[in-house]
């Protein structure tokens, strides 16, 4: 049997820039190319929100960035793969201060905590990119801790209520499968 080299990616080549994104006290939230070839890191966007931004920034599967901030919003922001710069797509409102750090599930599921009690869910349109509110649940307490989300989609989070929450979320219908004692 013949075997034909069709091509030969070199370690160099396979490295990637990496975008870095971190938030500040000083209302913004910073974006950083880095270099592993280099070592080189260069800022490439500082984006202003009117609160500080506690929260860290969490990386989609899509490159879909979500971050949120005391201004009482999650941000979304998306590296544009033409022109190389950030932008922002979407800025959905909630009732508190995000000190959260959001979550991407496996399915583009996002969840995100709020100190006004709430556990909120959004959802990007594959066809639209549209991002939409998807579900809102109430907890007792006010909710700092960062949700974490299973293989299957279900997600944990612990509110100052002192309970466990845990929820999966169904197309076209919020349930709550659940909380801890």
């Amino acid at each position: 049997t013949a075997t034909t080299e069709i091509y030969t990616l070199s370690l160099h080549d396979a490295l990637p820039i990496w975008l870095i994104a971190l938030g500040s006290d000083d209302r913004h939230v910073y974006f950083y190319d880095w270099n592993p070839l280099t070592k080189k890191i260069s800022e490439v966007a500082k984006m202003k929100t009117r609160g500080w931004v506690f929260s860290s920034p969490a990386f989609g599967p899509d490159g879909l960035i979500a971050v949120g901030s005391h201004d009482k919003h999650v941000y979304f922001y998306k590296k544009d793969t033409l022109t190389q710069k950030i932008r922002e797509v979407a800025k959905m409102k909630t009732g508190a201060e995000v000190n959260s750090s959001p979550s991407f599930g496996p399915d583009g599921l996002i969840a995100v905590g709020a100190e006004d009690g709430h556990v909120y869910f959004y959802k990007k349109n594959l066809l639209t990119q549209e991002i939409t509110e998807v579900a809102k649940m109430k907890t007792a307490g006010v909710v700092f801790s960062s949700p974490a989300f299973g293989p299957d989609g279900i997600v944990v989070i612990g509110s100052n209520d002192k309970k466990l929450h845990v929820y999966q979320i169904v197309p076209e219908d919020s349930k709550k499968q659940g909380s801890s004692p």
